[in-house]
């Protein structure tokens, strides 16, 4: 699949006008990968169990997958960021403090 999502990147057009003919020919060549597949019997036994797992799956929402991606992969500052000094802002005083109002903490996941 990862293949169609970069046909379309290619243009439509060559410069004088003509049909990128490689686009279509590599398109073609995707669809009837595509028609192989949907044609061969696979060996697969039926898994009630996992078919139950599958016909029941709730998607995530994207503030859960988002809390998931920052388990994962937390994000930091880098130490060159955190050793500047805080921006100025109108209206809060200094503080040695404001450096780490950048830095965002994991989310614990409930």
């Amino acid at each position: 699949m990862k293949d169609f999502t970069f046909f379309e990147e290619a243009p439509d057009k060559m410069a004088d006008g003509t049909p990128n003919l490689l686009k279509l020919f590599r398109l073609g060549r995707q669809l009837l990968w595509f028609r192989h597949f949907t044609r061969v019997e696979f060996g697969f036994t039926l898994d009630i169990n996992v078919q139950k797992v599958l016909m029941d799956f709730k998607p995530l929402s994207d503030d859960e997958l988002y809390k998931y991606s920052l388990l994962s992969e937390p994000k930091t500052i880098s130490a060159h960021i955190a050793s500047q000094p805080p921006p100025k802002t109108p209206g809060i005083p200094p503080s040695k403090d404001l450096k780490y109002i950048y830095e965002i903490e994991p989310v614990a996941m409930q």
